[in-house]
């Protein structure tokens, strides 16, 4: 799993215009369909093993993104550090339901566009209501700039899974 991340985030990171500053600014969407249990140890891991993949994620800007429903995103402004030890955690509020991949990319595509790699941890329950609208959101940068782990399965894919889009 860790060697795959890497390998992703790489192929993200080095896409050409990307990412050429010390301090990279990134997005994690969080499914809040998952347990606080879930989402808290699978968010340490993935920190850890990004940390120590490159200095550039110790100074990283992070977005964390609370996917509750399809009305209510939330973002936070936070650290790494605050989200390996727990502390984001306090607060979160497990939701299960299906939810819209359409309202979700027009949310990271209007509010988390300059963010350079957009990393979505899921566990695969959602929808595609127009497949059309998704793709027209992931064009021309999300596409190449976003990670979605399905944590149920540990898969990680650019973009979106099911070749969909």
């Amino acid at each position: 799993m860790k060697q795959k991340i890497r390998q992703e985030v790489e192929r993200v990171l080095h896409v050409p215009g990307n990412f050429t500053k010390d301090i990279l600014e990134m997005a994690l969407v969080i499914d809040c369909s998952l347990s606080t249990e879930e989402a808290g140890e699978s968010i340490r891991e993935l920190l850890g093993t990004l940390k120590k993949q490159s200095e550039v994620f110790r100074n990283v800007r992070l977005n964390a993104v609370k996917w509750l429903d399809d009305g209510h995103i939330e973002n936070q402004v936070t650290s790494a550090a605050v989200m390996q030890l727990g502390r984001y955690f306090e607060d979160y509020k497990q939701n299960i339901c299906v939810k819209s991949m359409d309202k979700l990319t027009g949310y990271l595509k209007k509010f988390q566009a300059r963010s350079k790699l957009i990393i979505v941890v899921s566990d695969g329950n959602y929808r595609i209501e127009d497949e059309k609208t998704v793709q027209e959101n992931l064009s021309p940068f999300l596409r190449r700039k976003m990670i979605y782990w399905n944590i149920k399965d540990d898969t990680f894919v650019r973009g979106l899974p099911g070749g969909k889009v």
